[in-house]
């Protein structure tokens, strides 16, 4: 009886070891799943800030920003003169216009 008894606890210590690598076993699968999950998230974060670089180097900086607000201050400048020239032409033609109706109608 005692060797049915050390049989009895081997194979129930056996069957424990089994069950306990089994769930060992599956624990780790599910640790190396995760693990690959999170690997692809890392490539795709990795594509991503290689994407934002790409993109952050190509944008204007202040300096760019800083040289059109020059440019368009300038052609603004331009842009105020003529309007003046122009007026100050309309006035100038206005007046001779007058001048020359004035004195035609003073010789009749």
């Amino acid at each position: 009886m005692e060797s049915n008894s050390m049989l009895l606890v081997g194979n129930l210590l056996a069957t424990m070891i089994n069950i306990g690598w089994s769930v060992l076993e599956k624990r780790g699968d599910k640790t190396q799943s995760q693990m690959k999950e999170l690997a692809k998230r890392v490539e795709d974060l990795d594509r991503d800030m290689i994407a934002l670089q790409t993109s952050s180097d190509a944008a204007l900086t202040h300096d760019d920003l800083s040289k059109v607000y020059e440019t368009i201050k300038k052609t603004d400048e331009k842009l105020n003169t003529l309007i003046g020239e122009n007026r100050t032409q309309s006035d100038t033609l206005r007046l001779i216009q007058n001048h020359i109706v004035h004195k035609g109608l003073s010789h009749d």
